[in-house]
């Protein structure tokens, strides 16, 4: 003899459907964090080299928007990403503006300075004024302190991704 599924009490039903959901989200919410075996260090793990190998790389971004225009002539304040200052060099060029020609200032290139330790710094192209974006480096070095690079911008250019990390060990 089979059993015959019987339909639920509605509104018994979705109640008791309903406490059971929010005890299981409770329950998920209220899950404690194990201790993890072997999270003790060992005297083989702490000699320099393993420890700086195991190391995970921390990479810093910010997006950088290219300033379209000066204020009165004033150059843009510079941006500072973990000891990584990007300055904008601004230039002039000639705008047809209804039947006058003008002078619009307008950003010609970054200067990127690394005022902190040796560091990977790259600037990836990730919005232009067209509908060129193309993801693609446009400065990708391995900077040691105090060092500056003059690097020309797209026109159309109007956003930049600037990422910062550790430089790699040598050899890697």
């Amino acid at each position: 003899m089979a059993a015959a599924v019987q339909p639920l009490d509605t509104a018994t039903g979705a109640n008791e459907m309903l406490s059971l959901e929010s005890d299981l989200q409770d329950a998920v919410l209220d899950i404690d964090t194990p201790e993890w075996p072997g999270a003790e260090t060992r005297d083989d793990d702490t000699d320099e080299t393993g420890v700086l190998a195991k190391r995970a790389t921390i990479i810093y971004f910010k997006n950088i928007p290219i300033p379209q225009s000066t204020v009165g002539g004033a150059t843009p304040a510079p941006v500072e990403l973990r000891g990584v200052r990007v300055d904008f060099l601004m230039a002039r060029r000639k705008v047809r503006e209804g039947r006058r020609i003008v002078l619009k200032p307008y950003c010609k290139s970054v200067r990127i300075t690394n005022q902190g330790v040796k560091r990977r710094v790259t600037g990836i192209e990730i919005g232009t004024a067209g509908t060129r974006v193309t993801g693609k480096p446009f400065f990708e070095k391995i900077m040691p302190r105090n060092d500056a690079y003059v690097v020309n911008v797209a026109p159309d250019l109007i956003l930049f991704r600037l990422t910062v990390a550790a430089a790699p060990p040598r050899g890697q």
